[in-house]
């Protein structure tokens, strides 16, 4: 399944489902995430893994659309200011911040931990 706008030529998208890909276009400009979700939805997929860069998971999370963000810190430490966050872009102010109950935390063998998150609803 692919979604995309109305910015994809129709040789693509027709070359596409000839491969049997399912090609949906929603929107002149950009995939709107809720309808993407109601999407997927109606066709039958309950669960989504998200790797997405930190500009489609900031987009996700303040519509609503996660329920669930696992993290995982490795044994190295690296980055800098231009390095990728989980949520990038504008980010949110502090009152408008999403707060997260942890409720997994596994020691990986390579020395890492993966941290399991729930959004938790805002009071």
């Amino acid at each position: 399944m692919i979604f995309t706008t109305q910015q994809t030529s129709a040789e693509q998208i027709g070359s596409l489902r000839e491969q049997g890909v399912q090609v949906f276009v929603m929107g002149a400009q950009r995939v709107d995430p809720s309808a993407m979700m109601d999407c997927l939805k109606q066709n039958g997929i309950e669960r989504l893994l998200v790797e997405g860069g930190g500009t489609l998971n900031l987009e996700l999370i303040k519509q609503g659309l996660v329920d669930e963000i696992n993290v995982y810190i490795a044994t190295l430490v690296f980055g800098g200011a231009s390095a990728p966050t989980l949520a990038d872009g504008m980010g949110l102010p502090r009152e408008q911040a999403i707060p997260l109950q942890l409720v997994g935390v596994e020691n990986l063998g390579d020395g890492g931990v993966l941290l399991r998150y729930l959004i938790s609803p805002k009071n």
